[in-house]
């Protein structure tokens, strides 16, 4: 169960300011009451972590979006438009698959292009896979006067002749070219659709990884493979943005602790401000999860973020105690002055 996010904002900033309004006009209060801040705050810690931390499974509560609808605003004219098109003309959500040769059209290449749609098609996940494999092809043939329909290649044949008609029916047909074949007969497409399923569900079937694996046999000997399509790029950004996770916030505090460490040389300096800022970071992400807002390709680089801009005033406010200090009679006092 998720809460609105116009009365949690409601009310953290009247906490905010009742808090800042004992801390500027009672600071008194704040240090003589260290303890019960420290439990406070320690018992916010242990609710944003129990927030973002599911123990059974252990997993995760923020969920990882990596599609491309949060950098459009809700308010946006388009997301209609989109909407609409979509329940006219059906999902955008093609993967597609490209096989470059030298030439499409020789017998190699061609079963090449038949396991690789086959072998996709099977697929648990996968609705259909297109390509000139098992297209179907509508010729009509006038000795007959009829409208001859039936799969383009029945069989790849071995015949040099077959292959080059196959190449002249294939390249001559408006429906083929620069849909699944180029026009220079060196590349042909894949079209991929699934069955309606979450980003979550295409990603935890790993569907990408599979047909990456699928591709990686069939590479060589003059044959190159290219991937696009939002599935394909949603699962990607999936995998960059838990790297990012795992690599920037850590770097991010490690770089800062560095050079608060330099401009200061004090060890207090360091683990004081960065604390702080990791604390909120903490409580940042735990409102997420209490909000039931996912980290998206806008949300990912706040946490490096926070941590950056806070530690700079974790900085300041250390700079100002230890001034203060030198000539307090002890630390109570030049805390109460700080504040």
């Amino acid at each position: 169960m998720t809460l609105d996010v116009q009365p949690f904002a409601i009310a953290s900033g009247v906490s905010l300011a009742a808090a800042l309004g004992i801390a500027s006009l009672r600071p008194r209060w704040i240090v003589a009451g260290a303890p019960w801040v420290l439990a406070i705050v320690a018992a916010l810690t242990a609710t944003a972590v129990a927030l973002i931390v599911e123990v059974n499974p252990l997993r995760l509560s923020i969920a990882l979006d990596p599609s491309s609808e949060p950098l459009i605003p809700r308010s946006d004219p388009s997301r209609e438009a989109y909407s609409r098109a979509t329940r006219f003309f059906g999902t955008d959500d093609v993967y597609v698959v490209a096989l470059e040769t030298d030439d499409i059209f020789e017998r190699e290449s061609l079963l090449a292009l038949q396991r690789i749609t086959n072998d996709i098609r099977r697929l648990a996940g996968v609705r259909s896979a297109q390509s000139l494999a098992d297209v179907l092809s509508f010729r009509y043939v006038p000795d007959d006067d009829y409208v001859d329909v039936s799969r383009f290649i029945v069989k790849v044949p071995e015949d040099p002749a077959a292959l080059a008609e196959l190449r002249r029916r294939a390249l001559a047909d408006p429906l083929y070219r620069k849909t699944i074949l180029s026009t220079d007969g060196r590349t042909a497409a894949i079209n991929v659709s699934f069955h309606p399923m979450t980003d979550g569900e295409f990603l935890e079937r790993d569907l990408d990884g599979q047909i990456a694996a699928i591709l990686a046999r069939e590479t060589g000997d003059g044959r190159r493979v290219f991937v696009s399509g939002r599935p394909h790029v949603r699962a990607v950004a999936h995998h960059l943005m838990v790297d990012d996770l795992q690599r920037l916030l850590p770097l991010s505090m490690l770089l800062a602790a560095i050079v608060v460490f330099v401009l200061t040389g004090s060890m207090r300096s360091v683990v004081v401000p960065l604390s702080s800022c990791l604390l909120s970071t903490l409580w940042t992400f735990g409102a997420m999860a209490l909000l039931g807002i996912d980290i998206n390709v806008i949300t990912l680089v706040l946490a490096p973020t926070l941590v950056c801009v806070g530690s700079v005033y974790g900085v300041h406010v250390i700079a100002r105690y230890e001034q203060i200090a030198a000539s307090a009679p002890n630390s109570r006092v030049a805390a109460t002055r700080c504040l």
